[in-house]
């Protein structure tokens, strides 16, 4: 399934982000978690209406946390993208 594919070069991009950090990782790393949702998005899921009862879903919202994270004002990695404190973020959708 192509989620999966972007899962996985998320968490590289992710684990490439935390071991060496930077700003151009952390674009990487925002661009595969993009990508992972855009995926996820797009991919139909059979009768799973409820947050409960669909594994897609609960991953769309994991990864959208993931992005917020990387985007926080307040996190660690503001600094790597030339932020600061105060500014805003890009939203997700």
């Amino acid at each position: 399934m192509p989620w999966r594919q972007a899962i996985r070069a998320m968490g590289r991009a992710l684990i490439r982000l935390f071991v060496r950090p930077g700003a151009e990782n952390l674009e990487r790393a925002l661009a595969a978690v993009d990508q992972a949702i855009h995926a996820a998005r797009h991919t139909d899921e059979p009768c799973a209406p409820h947050f409960d009862s669909s594994p897609l879903r609960r991953v769309r919202s994991y990864l959208h946390f993931i992005r917020s994270s990387l985007l926080a004002p307040t996190s660690p990695l503001t600094e790597l993208a030339g932020r600061t404190s105060g500014q805003g973020t890009v939203h997700a959708s």
